[in-house]
Parts: structure tokens; sequence; C-alpha cells
């Protein structure tokens, strides 16, 4: 609502909602279309030329408005669907295209955002191990929203204080059009990267949470060039890089509320959930073989099992019996 005050222009060409495939995201952002007719003398062919069969999309801009996110992550799971691997592509910048054999459309400077709303655990249930694996979870920033009040009419924030607000946005913006800027850090903040923000940024860490916060340093580095040009400062200030590190200390609180210290592999979080739940925390072997009907390969549970062990979430003793000894697994 807020934008479209700001731009009314942009809330009604650029923002869409409904994303199925990569096809279809880019079909939104194309570049023209031509190809080479064949030019004609008497019926003899001269020469080609290029012909425009599809002027393409003017404003590259897009926001994609997805009030059920949950269906968008569903059908990315789908063998053959571009959407994920178009998403990635969008997020770093590059041209846009699939490898599909039939479409030819592509976009080139398109700046692609995504609004996404989901429950906690739909999420949780939804972000299949490959994409939280191969980045497109930590392209994005999660942010935990909670109600903070009950309003049973309805709610309407004033003019009074939405007013201003509004105005300086705008300000903001056409202040941002008037010239191509290229930014940089100021020396203060320059230093405050380099010996606080970012080694932090880099600090790697075990697990999905590891995995969904891989991008801090990029997700902070584009949220301080946004609040330089919220404040139209010329340089990346202090003050810019502090905010961004503020919002993005948020996101990665939720992340962690969201995620905790599962692993992002079902079968080990499955049997680290079991042996957590268990009476004295542990488990036998033929037990945890149990937990999933004698359907997964005893392969697949080993690997798990020495993953939780590499991690240090489990550790396993052998205990003698009349036959032969039996494994306990407990949950550390």
């Amino acid at each position: 609502m807020i934008l479209e005050r700001v731009d009314p222009e942009w809330s009604k060409q650029c923002t869409i909602h409904g994303l199925s495939s990569g096809e279809g995201l880019i079909h939104q952002v194309r570049d023209p279309i031509t190809r080479q007719e064949p030019m004609r003398d008497r019926g003899r062919i001269t020469g080609y030329q290029p012909v425009v069969i599809d002027e393409g999309v003017a404003d590259k801009r897009l926001l994609v408005i997805e009030s059920e996110f949950a269906s968008v992550l569903r059908r990315m799971n789908g063998e053959t669907n571009t959407l994920s691997t178009v998403l990635r592509q969008a997020w770093d910048g590059g041209t846009l295209r699939t490898a599909t054999k039939h479409n030819a459309e592509r976009a080139t400077e398109a700046y692609v955002s995504v609004i996404g709303h989901i429950t906690p655990d739909e999420l949780a249930m939804a972000l299949n191990e490959t994409e939280q694996a191969n980045g497109f979870a930590n392209r994005f920033l999660f942010v935990s929203v909670k109600r903070s009040r009950l309003l049973p009419e309805g709610g309407r924030i004033s003019e009074y204080v939405l007013g201003p607000l509004i105005d300086q946005l705008r300000a903001a913006i056409e202040w941002a059009r008037v010239k191509e800027r290229f930014y940089r850090r100021d020396e203060e903040a320059r230093e405050l990267w380099a010996t606080s923000v970012y080694p932090g940024l880099a600090e790697e860490r075990p697990g999905l949470l590891g995995k969904v916060l891989g991008r801090g340093a990029p997700h902070v580095l584009r949220l301080s060039m946004l609040y330089a040009l919220l404040d139209r400062a010329e340089n990346i200030g202090a003050e810019h890089l502090t905010a961004a590190v503020a919002l993005w200390d948020y996101a990665e609180a939720s992340a962690r509320q969201i995620f905790g210290d599962r692993l992002g592999l079902s079968t080990a979080d499955t049997i680290l959930e079991a042996l957590r739940a268990a009476p004295d925390r542990e488990f036998p072997r033929t037990a945890i073989n149990a937990l999933f009907s004698r359907n997964k390969p005893v392969q697949e549970i080993q690997q798990a099992l020495d993953h939780l062990h590499q991690v240090g979430k489990a550790t396993m003793r052998r205990e003698s019996t009349a036959g032969r000894p039996v494994e306990i697994w407990r949950a550390l």
C-alpha cells in the first residue's frame, strides 16, 4: 500500500503473484525476441532481415508476492520444474534462461524480488533437502512476524504517522533516479566491515541452519546499500552497515527459531528426534531400524548415524549379551 502511493505505475505493472515455473518468471521480464525472415525479389530469396516477433518487457523490475509460499515450494519439487534454478539466477544477477528446448525466451538486467508468507511448520516440511543444499534457501531472508494485538474491526495506520514515511521514501526514490551511483564503504564502514562484521558472517555453521545462513555477507552488503540510498548518501557509512547487521541479526534469530539444530537430512533428523524423546535419550540399533518400518536401506541408516556421531549429536556404545554385542545409540 505504501509503495502504491509512492509509485502507482510500478505497483500496477511490476507486481505479480502465482509463481509456477522458471519459464513463467522469465516471461514476465523477457527480452525482445527476433528471428531472421527471408527477403524475396520475384520469388527468389535475396537475403535475410531481423524481424521482431515479441516486443518483450520494457520495465524489468518485478516484485513477486506469494501469500501461500508453501504452494510455490511444492511446485518446485517437480522433477522438470525450473523455478528454483531461475530464482537463484535472478538473485545472482545473471541472464535468466532455461535449458529447455522449446523455450527461446531469456531476460537480461532483470531485477526480481520475492516476498513469501508461510508458517514455520509449513516451511520446515516444504523446504526439501535439495533446496536446502543448493543455495535456494540462503538467498532468502527469513523474518519471523507475529501479531502484536487483536483487532476485531481491522486496523488502519493514521495518516499522521504514515504520511511522513511516504514522503521520505518518495524523496529517496526520486533522488536515486537522478544518476547512476557506484557505492563504496567509507573509511569507518570499511574498518567495521573488515574487523567486526565480515569475520562473523563468514564463519561456518553446522547443520541445516548453516546452510540457510550461508549468504550472510552478501545479504548485509545489499541491505547496507539500501540503507545508504534511503539516507540519500553518496557512500555506505558505518550507520548503514550497523543497521544492515541489525536486520540480519533478526533474520538469523528467526531462522534459528524455525530450523533450530536440525541437520537438514531427513533420516538423521528422524533418528535424532526419536533418541531425544526416548527414555534415557537412547535406543538400541534394532529400534532405530524399526523407526522406518524397515523401509530404509541399512546403509542409509548407518550413514545417518555416522553423520550424527561426526557432528557431535549422538554417540554409540556396545553392550555385551549372551549372543552378539548390542549397539546402543544415545543423543548428546
